[in-house]
This record gives C-alpha cells, sequence and structure tokens, in this order.
C-alpha cells in the first residue's frame, strides 16, 4: 500500500461588491458587482453567472470562502450574507465541497498577525510569487486559496 499527497483544486473567494476570486490552476481576479441602481437582485445574477462559469470551465475540488464577519451591519451584511448563501448553493449544485475560512485565521496564517490590515495582506499575497493581485479584494482570494491548498489535503492509496 502506498501513500501519496495530493493537492486539491481550491477555488478561493473574497466576497464583496468587488468579489476576488482564485483558482488552483493559477487564475482569478475580481468580479465588479456593483452597478448604478444598487440593484441587489442585478448583483446576484451577475454573481451567479461568473461563479458558475468559473465552475464549469475549471471545476475546482473545493470552494473556500471568507465567513462574513459577524459585527456587519447595514448593506454590507446583506450583500455578505447573500452571497455568502449563493456560493454555498452553487457548490451544492456541482456537488463540490464547500469551506469557510474566518478573517483572523487567514490573517494570522498569511501575515502571522491576525490583525493585519489590507497592505499587509496585499504584501502576504505578492510574497507567495503566485500571482499579481488586482486590489485588497483578489490578494484575500489569492491567500484564501492557498491556505485551502495547505489546508485541504486527501491521501490517497
Amino acid at each position: 500500500k502506498v501513500l501519496y499527497l495530493v493537492s486539491q483544486t481550491i477555488l478561493g473567494l473574497d466576497l464583496a461588491s468587488k468579489t476576488g476570486w482564485a483558482h488552483s490552476n493559477g487564475n482569478g481576479g475580481v468580479i465588479d458587482l456593483r452597478n448604478k441602481e444598487k440593484d441587489w437582485g442585478r448583483m446576484a445574477a451577475k454573481f451567479h453567472c461568473e461563479i458558475k462559469y468559473i465552475i464549469e470551465t475549471c471545476p475546482p475540488d473545493r470552494i473556500i470562502a471568507e465567513l462574513p464577519p459577524n459585527q456587519l451591519m447595514g448593506a454590507a451584511r446583506m450583500i455578505l450574507l447573500g452571497l455568502h448563501w449563493q456560493a454555498r448553493g452553487l457548490a451544492y449544485e456541482y456537488s463540490i465541497p464547500f469551506s469557510n475560512v474566518a478573517v483572523p485565521t487567514l490573517k494570522k496564517w498569511a501575515t502571522g498577525s491576525g490583525k493585519a490590515d489590507k497592505k499587509d495582506m496585499i504584501r502576504a499575497a505578492c510574497d507567495l510569487g503566485w500571482q499579481q493581485p488586482l486590489d485588497d479584494n483578489h490578494a484575500d482570494a489569492i491567500l484564501i486559496c492557498k491556505w485551502g491548498e495547505q489546508c485541504f489535503q486527501e491521501l490517497d492509496e
């Protein structure tokens, strides 16, 4: 019996009105969901189409999203919770395991401090030498993806 360490392909999502995404295959970017009408339905429809396309183009073994912080209020809370449920729904639709990572956990993993700021997180993403982050949302998605690759490995026979 021989055991091999097999890494899972991860789709990392930093959910926001500008959603960052990064896939283990090296693709990534930012999905800008904002619209002049501030129509959350339009945001939801665009998010659904974009994430569905990413999943169908290169199916990941697991989807990991940053867990929306408990203290969020107002529109930000509604948007993040809505996107989180939608991402979970798409994972379910495609039978892809879905996991969360808490913001302080990701910050501590990436920088050594659970209180890192956006600049620290962008620097940590750049230091990986993998994808050049387009903004702080993409940087977080890169770090989520790499955190997931490290944390979710399978032993295969």
